[in-house]
């Protein structure tokens, strides 16, 4: 993940302890580099932290803090070995003492940067955050997105729909005809990349009727856009409803066509399709719309998704 910022970390460390440099006017000019870098990094480290659920930052380990003591080194005549034994003749020679440099204290720190977040890994090797929900509308904005009406009409049929965002919800109502045409939908462009989720997740109540939810890709065949689609139900009671990526089905004009697996880093936008073969009319209510990862609960009880009815 860090591994860019951890090889430079590595090169001013190495000049840091280097005695080819002055020993003054050199490594301050690398202990500030290092400063830098050392924040940048620790920067990144709290955006991590920031993204990641409480569940998951109790499972990290805490790192603790290197002890250092710090004397000068010219404040005390050097050690001899009868410092360290009373009782036996001195021969005067002086105990050679280690002097630590900028490499040994911050070894600590950066060693567990490395362990906890693969600082040191290369391409191919940095560890992989685990996905994190996108909310794509909450609706708590009328400027939120624009959201179109796209009816039959373009078909020849006399369906109509209307869309409003009011009271924190998304009201899409209208009326459904099936002669010369059979559908209304509204649709709302969010370009998002949701690679690693498996679904999306609605809050919604309506008329008791079929819904179909869409995720546009941009994908086209025959010079045609794809749509991918699945069916929901839903009842007057505020539901949870789960679209999986898998039951979406690709279609051009409601005919069932091969085409490769959605594209989860291209995600263009999202729609909403009255198309259940019904005359009459229709309505539903959304309070937010959002994706959701494999194993992560549903606040709620969740409705299935994606079944032919």
């Amino acid at each position: 993940m860090f591994y860019p910022v951890s090889d430079r970390i590595g090169t001013l460390l190495r000049n840091a302890d280097s005695d080819n440099f002055p020993p003054t006017p050199r490594r301050k000019v690398l202990g500030r580099d290092l400063a830098v870098e050392l924040r940048q990094a620790l920067d990144r480290v709290q955006r991590t932290l920031s993204r990641m659920t409480t569940m998951q930052r109790l499972s990290l380990s805490p790192i603790p803090a290197p002890i250092v003591s710090c004397v000068p080194f010219s404040a005390s005549p050097p050690m001899t070995d009868a410092d360290l034994s009373p009782g036996r003749a001195s021969t005067g020679r002086p105990i050679p003492v280690r002097r630590f440099g900028v490499r040994s204290l911050m070894l600590p720190w950066l060693l567990g940067l490395t362990l906890l977040f693969g600082a040191s890994a290369g391409p191919g090797q940095a560890t992989t955050a685990a996905p994190v929900p996108v909310t794509l509308f909450a609706f708590n904005r009328a400027d939120e997105a624009s959201w179109d009406v796209v009816n039959d009409g373009v078909m020849g049929g006399r369906s109509a729909g209307f869309v409003v965002v009011q009271d924190g919800t998304l009201r899409f109502t209208g009326t459904l005809v099936t002669q010369g045409g059979g559908f209304t939908s509204v649709r709302a462009r969010r370009p998002v990349d949701l690679t690693g989720e498996v679904g999306i997740e609605l809050r919604v109540r309506g008329s008791g009727r079929q819904f179909e939810l869409e995720v546009d890709d941009g994908l086209r065949r025959y010079a045609r856009s794809v749509s991918r689609r699945a069916q929901f139900s839903t009842t007057a009671e505020w539901t949870l409803v789960r679209v999986p990526f898998s039951a979406l089905r690709s279609t051009i004009f409601g005919q069932a066509v091969s085409a490769t697996p959605i594209d989860l880093a291209q995600i263009r936008g999202v729609g909403l399709y009255m198309a259940d073969g019904q005359d009459g009319p229709f309505r539903i209510e959304v309070d937010y719309i959002r994706s959701y990862a494999a194993g992560e609960a549903a606040h709620g009880p969740a409705a299935a998704a994606g079944r032919e009815p």
